[in-house]
């Protein structure tokens, strides 16, 4: 756990946390090129482009749409650059790739306290009637940018912040967690 500080585990914890290390892509289409993408995307991977604030998975793939022509792609299996070399095979001329396999430092919060962990440092209103699973929102957390992704209805989220910042955020996520019993997975 590189993230994740040293601490006991607390066996009855309200929050369970992991540090994860999937391979991540970001994809965009060209210029009148998303067509061709989104056909591309379902006949290689089985999988649509999700709108805007809203992820799509399958197998071990999941699709994370941060804004209008803008996704990543988590392989939660791959080697580090992996997925993008088979994403930029596959997208050919119709999309630009970049491998950002180490540009992530990602986080799973999960259990039954994890939301009000995370509220302690969130902007948003994670209240299941309002932000559930499939969906996700680029926002900050402790001044940090933050993709969060809910993950599950459990609850269970993602956390992708900058690897520069990562070790700062996941000592918030500690913090924060702490009251509530921690568990590190």
């Amino acid at each position: 756990h590189a993230l994740i500080p040293d601490r006991p585990s607390d066996a009855e914890a309200g929050v369970h946390m992991a540090e994860r290390s999937p391979d991540i892509a970001q994809i965009r289409p060209r210029r009148g090129g998303e067509p061709g993408l989104r056909r591309l995307m379902q006949a290689e991977f089985g999988l649509d482009l999700p709108d805007p604030g809203r992820t799509t998975s399958e197998g071990a793939l999941t699709i994370l749409s941060l804004g209008p022509h803008n996704w990543l792609v988590l392989d939660r299996h791959g080697r580090p650059g992996g997925l993008a070399v088979s994403l930029g095979h596959a997208a050919g001329e119709t999309a630009s790739v970049v491998d950002l396999s180490s540009a992530f430092g990602v986080l799973r919060l999960s259990g039954a306290k994890a939301r009000l962990a995370l509220s302690k440092g969130c902007r948003l209103d994670l209240h299941p009637r309002l932000f559930e699973k499939g969906q996700l929102a680029c926002t900050l957390m402790a001044q940090i940018p933050v993709v969060l992704h809910q993950v599950s209805d459990e609850p269970a989220y993602d956390l992708l912040a900058p690897s520069s910042l990562a070790q700062a955020f996941a000592e918030f996520v500690v913090e924060s967690a702490a009251e509530y019993g921690l568990r590190l997975d």
